[in-house]
């Protein structure tokens, strides 16, 4: 009797699991990069709508740590961030320079890249003059 009763709540507990699973709408980690309207950004295949933080470990991280060097170097170097090293790990040194990033821009200094970031820092490289045109 009691075999069946742990057998029974077992079986109730795998049925229940995918309900318990992280919601759908949770942003994958980027993972890469890709234009979009016009500018380079990181995301998780083609899709932008991604997110990074620290510990993530990716080449949507090296993208974002590529961009922050080129494009706020010399806002970077004011606040002692610059250069970040292009080595794709999601640190304390990336976070940092990306809330400096963020803050700059007037928007939450999180930390964290989503898509108030991601529309936000969306730039061209150019070639001469300035480093980067914001679009």
């Amino acid at each position: 009797m009691r075999i069946r009763r742990v057998a029974a709540a077992v079986a109730a507990a795998i049925a229940v699991s995918p309900l318990l699973a992280a919601p759908a709408y949770a942003a994958s980690t980027c993972n890469t990069w890709r234009t979009y309207l016009g500018a380079y950004v990181p995301s998780y295949g083609t899709n932008v709508s991604c997110q990074m933080r620290r510990g993530n470990v990716s080449n949507g991280v090296l993208q974002l740590q590529q961009s922050m060097n080129i494009c706020y170097e010399e806002m970077l170097r004011n606040r002692q961030l610059y250069p970040l090293g292009l080595d794709g790990n999601f640190g304390g040194r990336t976070e940092s320079a990306l809330k400096a990033v963020q803050s700059f821009h007037g928007i939450t200094a999180d930390g964290i890249y989503g898509g108030q970031t991601r529309d936000t820092m969306r730039h061209q490289r150019s070639g001469g003059g300035m480093p980067c045109v914001y679009v």
